[in-house]
Parts: structure tokens; C-alpha cells; sequence
């Protein structure tokens, strides 16, 4: 938890200043920050009242009624009904107000542009996945702290989806071993049994603070990986949300069903996700590795081959005797991981994925050697 305290205070003390949001004129505009935002509130939501913005955006009575008194007094907000009161009254934006904030629109894309102008096309598709599930998971926080919240308020007990153990062995536990389940989550526990990492390292009850470990899905990881899918294919190659909907029936299918010889990983460090693997069983005893990702911020730390290495390991101790998988030529990086990993070319076609015409491609390694026939004229 320090770690990320402090990492997320080195950001804002950075973005901060990056931005120059201490200015008292936001964007050389006659506006502050909070003046700008409530004005954009305000905009975006007519007839809101003063209660509702000090709620929505976290600012006391008093602070409220002065930006609102400055507005008005710039004739960027006016009252449609005065008689309500100042705290009932409904807002909306004058003409001049939604023109600066047009200005300010303006003026906020310029300078997001000049910031973007150093970074290449995949370095910044690359920020826009990190900006992304940045919100998502602070987001997430917010929401998971202010229901523990609610719940301790009314006296029940709360749980801590980063308590020890819920990463190690633990959540590989067989159906009906964690007391307080439901008959669903012990059918799920059950299937998720065989999912367990083939390596020591990664089967430790309790990673070390600031590594990166893998661990087994469970119960909320598939909503994870099918928003993670979507969010960096989307930012990263335009891919629609037909591409969403493929990740999503194909995990489906592996939630339906309780084959051991199936799985799912997660990457993730302190929490945090950061990549995913699956396996599934295709045909003649042959497995496929599906739903390899790393996120953005993840990439360079040697995480795909890591997730990889573990598929394989999987693979090989239920006895496959092959693994294929589906990739696309544009995907230049995991094709150069699937060929140092061991797998090759098998076969190249073309076709469409997230509404986009792409050349597919399978891959594929033997796990086991083939025993040659009388007739191949082997000696």
C-alpha cells in the first residue's frame, strides 16, 4: 500500500505542475480551475442547483456560493428561477459562458497536443491505455471503499479483496473449503482448482510487495480481462466493439464449463492487473493459447514471455501433446514472442477482426514428438 501511496503522489505533485493548475487563471482564461469545472458541471447538466455541485464535486456550502457569485457576476451562469433560493435555484450556462468554454476546449487540446507532439503514434496509443485504466481502477477503488464503508456503518463485516492469501494457493482452494460461500462460488472455486502456476515462484502464498506475480483467475477477473481487451485493442488498433463481444463469449464458454484441463491466469503487482493468459482444449488432444495480454504500462519487463512459459507448462503437465493459437500479422511483438518461445507458422489467411480486415494467422508447437510411420521412409 505505501508504494502505491507514494507513486500516486509523485504523479499528481507531476501532473500538477505539468498542466499548470496552481495557475489562478486556468489556460490564460479569466477562470480558475474550480470556477472552469463547475462552469463545465453546470453546461453539461442544466437546471443543476448549488447543492448538487457541492455534492458532485466535493466542495463545501461557502465555496460553492463564491464561485457561483463570480459567474454570475461575469454572466457566464444565470438563475432560471430566483425565487427558489439561492441554494434551490436551477443553473444554466449563458451564451457567453458556453463560449468560454468552448475557448477553454480549445485551449486544453492545444496544450494536450503539444505535450502528445514528442511521443510516437504507439507511444502515445501505449498513454492513452494507461490513462485508461488508471480511471478504472481508481474508480474501482473509490467504489469498493465507499461500499466497505457503508458496510461497517451498518455494523457487518467487510472484505478485503487484497487480504493475504487471496493471491496464492488459496484461491485455488476446492469448492466448499472457505466457509460462507454460496453453492455458485464453490462451483466456481471447484473449477478453478486446476488453474494453479507449474512454478514455485509462482505459487507463493504471498508476493512480495512491488513484484510482478500470476495467479489463478477468480470470481470478477473475466470482466477484467474482457475490459482490458477491449480498452488497449481499441486504443492500440481501432478495433470496435465487436472485438469486446469475441473476448467475452469465448470466456464465457470457459466459465461454463468445469474441463481441468482448461485455465486462466492474471498478472498483476500489489493488486494492480497487468496481463492474462488462458488455455483451452481445441481438438485431437491439441491445447490453444488464448487471451495473451500485457497491459501498456506492463510491456518491457518480460511479462509476455513469462505468461507464456506458464501456459506452456500448464499445457505440457495435462499432457497435451500440441498447442496452437490465433494471432494476427499486424501484431509484430507477439508474433516475435511466439517464434522465440517455440512455436511456428502453420497457416495464414485473411480475414476480420475487431471490424477491421486483418490477416489471420495459427501458430503452433509439438509437445510431443511424433512417432514416425512405417511409410514416412524414416530409418
Amino acid at each position: 500500500m505505501h508504494r502505491c501511496v507514494a507513486a500516486f503522489r509523485r504523479f499528481n505533485r507531476f501532473h500538477t505542475r505539468l498542466l499548470g493548475l496552481f495557475s489562478p487563471r486556468l489556460l490564460a482564461t479569466p477562470l480558475s480551475l474550480a470556477q472552469a469545472r463547475t462552469l463545465y458541471e453546470i453546461a453539461a447538466r442544466p437546471g443543476t442547483h448549488a447543492a448538487a455541485l457541492g455534492r458532485d464535486l466535493g466542495m463545501d456550502r461557502a465555496q460553492v456560493s463564491r464561485i457561483l457569485a463570480r459567474l454570475r457576476d461575469q454572466g457566464l451562469i444565470r438563475l432560471l428561477d430566483p425565487a427558489a433560493g439561492r441554494r434551490g435555484a436551477p443553473l444554466e450556462a449563458t451564451d457567453k459562458g458556453l463560449e468560454t468554454l468552448r475557448d477553454l476546449n480549445r485551449a486544453a487540446d492545444a496544450q494536450a497536443a503539444r505535450l502528445f507532439a514528442g511521443l510516437s503514434a504507439h507511444e502515445r496509443a501505449r498513454l492513452a491505455g494507461a490513462l485508461s485504466t488508471t480511471r478504472a481502477l481508481l474508480a474501482r477503488g473509490e467504489t469498493r471503499a465507499a461500499a466497505q464503508s457503508e458496510m461497517r456503518a451498518h455494523g457487518a463485516a467487510s472484505e478485503n479483496p487484497d487480504a493475504p492469501g487471496q493471491s496464492g494457493p488459496q484461491a485455488c482452494a476446492p469448492a466448499g473449503a472457505t466457509a460462507g460461500r454460496d453453492a455458485a462460488q464453490d462451483r466456481t472455486m471447484a473449477r478453478q482448482a486446476p488453474w494453479t502456476p507449474q512454478t514455485p515462484q509462482e505459487s507463493a502464498a504471498t508476493p512480495t510487495p512491488g513484484a510482478v506475480a500470476l495467479r489463478p483467475a477468480r470470481s470478477g477477473d473475466m470482466g477484467r480481462v474482457i475490459t482490458h481487451h477491449a480498452d488497449v485493442y481499441g486504443a492500440e488498433y481501432g478495433f470496435t466493439g465487436e472485438f469486446e463481444r469475441y473476448v467475452l463469449l469465448g470466456l464465457a464458454a470457459l466459465a461454463q464449463g468445469s474441463n481441468e484441463r482448461e485455465g486462466l491466469w492474471i498478472a498483476e503487482r500489489d493488486g494492480a492487473f497487468l496481463g492474462c493468459v488462458g488455455v483451452v482444449e481445441a481438438e485431437a488432444n491439441a491445447a490453444q493459447l488464448r487471451w495473451l495480454l500485457v497491459l501498456p504500462e506492463a510491456r518491457g519487463l518480460g511479462l509476455g514471455r513469462r505468461l507464456v512459459e506458464c501456459a506452456v507448462d500448464f499445457c505440457r503437465a495435462q499432457g497435451y501433446a500440441s498447442i496452437l493459437l490465433w494471432t494476427l500479422r499486424a501484431l509484430d511483438a507477439a508474433r516475435g514472442l511466439y517464434a522465440s518461445s517455440g512455436f511456428h507458422l502453420a497457416e495464414a489467411r485473411n480475414g476480420t477482426m475487431g471490424g477491421r480486415p486483418h490477416v489471420e494467422e495459427r501458430w503452433e508447437m509439438e509437445l510431443v514428438a511424433r512417432t514416425p510411420r512405417p511409410d514416412d521412409g524414416q530409418p
